[in-house]
């Protein structure tokens, strides 16, 4: 089964608990309420997907998000919400985690990463091919002007 092309900013099992008959409330800036279904709430198309990679490895955070986080968070809220505190260790780690990552599923956080990490990790720039020398013996080719061949492309004589 693929992975959906609408990805959630916030988890599913967050928006549950401000739904109401399966819909959120939420508020234009001019005060006006509207009521969005829980499967379009907070989601936007393609959000999480990778678009230098292909097929499979193109949702890989997607799927991420959805296995190792969300999955697990989603029991450790259940516990939150019911009453069960302290956590033990592991919850605590998989709840600290879990907010972690809300923080970086936001439009901000991606728009303040696409700023920030265009400094730091710059996109690779297009090497050059590499230079050959001009050595008629080294490549076996007589023509100067094919040196851009490969040494077994068939010559003309």
């Amino acid at each position: 089964m693929g992975v959906s092309k609408t990805h959630h900013l916030v988890p599913r099992h967050w928006l549950r608990a401000f739904a109401e008959d399966g819909h959120v409330l939420g508020r234009w800036r001019d005060g006006a309420e509207y009521r969005t279904p829980l499967r379009a709430a907070a989601a936007a198309r393609h959000f999480n997907s990778d678009p230098l990679a292909a097929g499979e490895r193109r949702t890989v955070l997607e799927t991420y998000l959805g296995n190792r986080v969300d999955t697990p968070l989603a029991l450790v809220m259940r516990k939150v919400r019911q009453g069960h505190w302290p956590l033990e260790d592991w919850d605590g780690d998989t709840l600290l985690e879990g907010l972690a990552w809300q923080l970086v599923r936001t439009r901000a956080f991606r728009a303040w990463d696409e700023q920030v990490g265009g400094h730091l990790f710059p996109p690779p720039r297009p090497s050059a091919p590499p230079q050959r020398r001009h050595a008629a013996n080294r490549t076996g080719l007589q023509n100067p002007a094919c040196i851009c061949r490969p040494p077994d492309y068939p010559v003309r004589s």
